[in-house]
């Protein structure tokens, strides 16, 4: 995860704003973890870049460093936040996050509780896996036994071949590639 202010970050913001042709809203949308509280940082950023001749300016982007403009982007925002609160309690993840039965003792901050929502849909995820895995390539599936590789009507299956043997089919098994 790259820090603020970090090397790596203001190369990101400046490659957002040549893409984008200084477009706030996209540099913001393709620079990972920013949000409208990160605007006056690029902004800023930004227009050191245009300083030291790093990057041209651009119409569009002194357009959209306005008050106005600034300011009907946090409002579109926080309406897009009100929004996802919304769906989450139409979704019952409101739920999910706060504790299964809502007990006020199993709240915690919600970036650790979408965390842990997170870990447990992975085990949940992983947990499938594991089951198909086992019942594709595990000796039994839904009640049916496989039949393994070398069962004969015994059901023993062949024994393996001695180091001479081994050593001998290899040699006439790479002598035919040759």
């Amino acid at each position: 995860m790259e820090m603020p202010d970090s090397e790596e970050e203001k190369e990101d913001i400046l490659e957002a704003y040549r893409r984008h042709k200084g477009s706030m809203d996209g540099i913001l949308s393709e620079v990972p973890l920013s949000s409208v509280d990160d605007e006056n940082r690029f902004i800023e950023t930004i227009q050191a870049a245009v300083r030291a001749g790093v990057v041209e300016s651009s119409k569009a982007f002194a357009l959209q460093t306005t008050n106005k403009a600034r300011q009907a982007r946090r409002k579109a925002a926080e309406q897009e936040a009100r929004e996802a609160e919304q769906l989450a309690v139409q979704l019952g993840l409101d739920k999910k996050l706060a504790g299964e039965n809502g007990d006020s003792n199993q709240k915690s901050d919600g970036e650790d509780a979408l965390r842990a929502l997170m870990l447990k849909r992975g085990e949940k995820r992983m947990n499938a896996l594991v089951t198909s895995l086992e019942e594709k390539y595990g000796g039994q599936t839904k009640g049916k036994k496989r039949r393994k590789k070398g069962d004969g009507a015994s059901g023993k299956r062949d024994p393996e071949p001695s180091e001479e043997e081994f050593q001998a089919l290899q040699a006439k098994l790479f002598a035919n590639k040759s």
